[in-house]
């Protein structure tokens, strides 16, 4: 039982990790075209909405933890792919808002940060018991590496089938 749990933690983390590297070509070239085309804008928007990502998922991976601790860990499994959903319909709607599209950016940042990371620890921790759990943890880290080694080929095809514009680059956004 407890080989199954990890190993369906392990499929939450890898599809988890997919959703986070998925925009990671095509979030430069958005905001590259949203910028019209001047690098320096888009590379501080870039920078900063990660910064504040950065920040705020101090709070929220706390605050976050402890409130899975009580109301359980399927909640917060599920934050982050009904995040994307709902931020990436809202930028595939308003392709040229930037900064809408920032915003979205900071939230799929700590969303996903937070329903990869915090959930997936957690969920190992609570399974696994302390002899088991350096194995079920390398496991969950064989899966992210997986999915930050395939994602950005999957993207790249996404890409290569779109043209150069925030239309054709709102089509990663909702896959």
């Amino acid at each position: 039982r407890r080989n199954k749990l990890v190993r369906r933690i392990c499929i939450s983390s890898f599809f988890s990790v997919c959703q986070h590297f998925i925009f990671a070509q095509s979030e430069p070239r958005l905001f590259l075209s949203l910028c019209n085309k001047d690098a320096a804008s888009a590379t501080r928007i870039l920078g900063n909405t990660s910064g504040i990502a950065g920040l705020l998922s101090l709070v929220v991976n706390q605050a976050g933890g402890k409130l899975s601790d009580y109301i359980g860990r399927k909640p917060g499994f599920l934050i982050g792919p009904m995040s994307n959903v709902v931020l990436g319909v809202l930028v595939v709607l308003n392709p040229f808002n930037r900064p809408l599209i920032a915003v979205c950016r900071v939230l799929r940042l700590i969303l996903t940060t937070f329903s990869n990371t915090v959930m997936c620890t957690a969920a190992v921790a609570d399974v696994c018991s302390s002899s088991d759990l350096a194995l079920a943890m390398s496991r969950m880290q064989t899966a992210t590496g997986l999915a930050m080694l395939l994602t950005p080929f999957i993207e790249g095809r996404i890409l290569h089938l779109s043209p150069w514009s925030p239309h054709g680059i709102k089509y990663v956004y909702a896959a």
